[in-house]
């Protein structure tokens, strides 16, 4: 009887863990928040997406940088108070990283050069 029951509950936590992960890749970021995006191609996996986020976080002004897969693939960066970062600097970024970047949109005129 014990066996059974936690048996039951591990397949419970594992179903609602599995819900949790589904809820979280499917819910939309939002763009409004990040100071640039970078929109992408040729992101396949995990690590694609850890290899630009690396890359990203080395621009000099970059604070923070968050990946997402699923199409459009993008990168919402945050960036450091008063930093001018351009976009030449991300797309070499990017590219040095092996991945095509479609375009960049900055929220405000930070990094316009």
């Amino acid at each position: 009887m014990m066996v059974r029951m936690l048996s039951l509950v591990a397949l419970l936590m594992m179903l609602g863990s599995v819900a949790y992960a589904q809820d979280k890749e499917t819910a939309a970021p939002d763009t409004t928040q990040a100071d640039a995006v970078i929109y992408m191609k040729g992101l396949t996996c995990e690590m694609c997406a850890r290899s630009v986020s690396v890359a990203l976080q080395r621009v000099e002004g970059v604070a923070d940088v968050q990946v997402f897969l699923e199409e459009p693939q993008r990168a919402l960066l945050t960036l450091k108070e008063g930093a001018q970062v351009g976009e030449k600097a991300l797309r070499t970024a990017v590219e040095k990283a092996g991945f095509e970047v479609e375009r960049v949109h900055f929220r405000s005129k930070k990094g316009s050069s």
